[in-house]
């Protein structure tokens, strides 16, 4: 399956792209003026949780809206059966990845080869281990995925930047798969209906675009404000 095959929301389609044409998460690390697609950056990652914004195409959520995340084995399978029983899932769920909005979370399990594919695997690690984008080489993204709809959303910082958590809670809907193509029927309608957001932030595009100086000078300007230790900038 190619990328260009695949329905893409607007608020996707008005990211800065690789020389292939492919679109680049608002999350994904550039170095020199190439998207790294196998990283994710932690100071993207935070900032856009702290400023609740979509890790796909970096365009501001809706505070007061559901999130979209997409969890492996077991907590899929622990969600989909209490789901299907009418039941809300007692617990909360951590993870350093950012969730996003619906049409761009779709996207990203269809288009993503990791998030596509139950036997791909990472290929590079973050920076190091610590670090909250750091994951082992060769890790197995797992059977089963599911594309989770959350009522809640918190980002958890520590005081002295010493990481961070989203934590998610109140499970509402999902969206089991193996293969990232069974949702491509969702995506469809998704786009059709051009959800809220697809009008665009225009600061979206150049704040999380190739300028990875940028990305961590208003992340340290927004921790500054809320009395957090910056970051800083030796992995760049």
């Amino acid at each position: 399956m190619l990328v260009s095959d695949v329905a893409m929301p607007a608020a996707v389609a008005a990211r800065p792209r690789d020389a292939r044409g492919i679109p680049v998460p608002a999350i994904t690390r550039w170095r020199q003026g190439v998207p790294q697609f196998t990283e994710a950056s932690g100071e993207r990652q935070l900032l856009c949780a702290l400023t609740h914004r979509c890790s796909v195409c970096g365009q501001p959520m809706d505070p007061d809206a559901t999130v979209w995340h997409v969890m492996d084995g077991q907590s899929s399978k622990w969600i989909a059966y209490a789901l299907k029983r009418g039941a809300e899932p007692a617990g909360e769920f951590s993870t350093y990845e950012v969730p996003g909005h619906y049409a761009c979370m779709l996207y990203a399990a269809v288009a993503c080869p990791f998030l596509a594919t139950p036997t791909a695997r990472r290929t590079v690690t973050g920076d190091k281990p610590g670090d909250p984008d750091w994951v082992s080489p060769g890790t197995r993204r797992g059977a089963l995925s599911g594309l989770v709809e959350f009522a809640h959303a918190v980002v958890d910082v520590g005081d002295d930047y010493s990481g961070y958590e989203v934590v998610l809670s109140r499970p509402r809907t999902i969206h089991t798969y193996r293969h990232g193509s069974e949702l491509r029927p969702l995506l469809d309608q998704a786009v059709k209906k051009q959800t809220a957001h697809s009008g665009g932030d225009q600061d979206a595009a150049l704040l999380f675009g190739p300028d990875e100086y940028l990305v961590v000078r208003e992340l340290n300007r927004l921790l500054e404000s809320r009395r957090i230790r910056p970051v800083g900038t030796g992995n760049l």
